[in-house]
C-alpha cells in the first residue's frame, strides 16, 4: 500500500462513519419498499 492508498482509506473511513447513521436510514426505508413492492406484485 502507497501512502496515497493509506490516505484515501482513512478519508473514506471517516466519511463512512460521518454516514452510518444515514446508511442505516436508507437500508430500512429499503427493505420497506422491497417488502411492499413484494406484497403488491407477488
Amino acid at each position: 500500500m502507497t501512502l496515497r492508498h493509506i490516505i484515501k482509506s482513512q478519508l473514506f473511513d471517516e466519511m463512512f462513519l460521518e454516514d452510518f447513521e444515514y446508511n442505516i436510514y436508507y437500508q430500512i426505508c429499503y427493505l420497506i419498499a422491497l417488502q411492499r413492492y413484494r406484497s403488491l406484485y407477488i
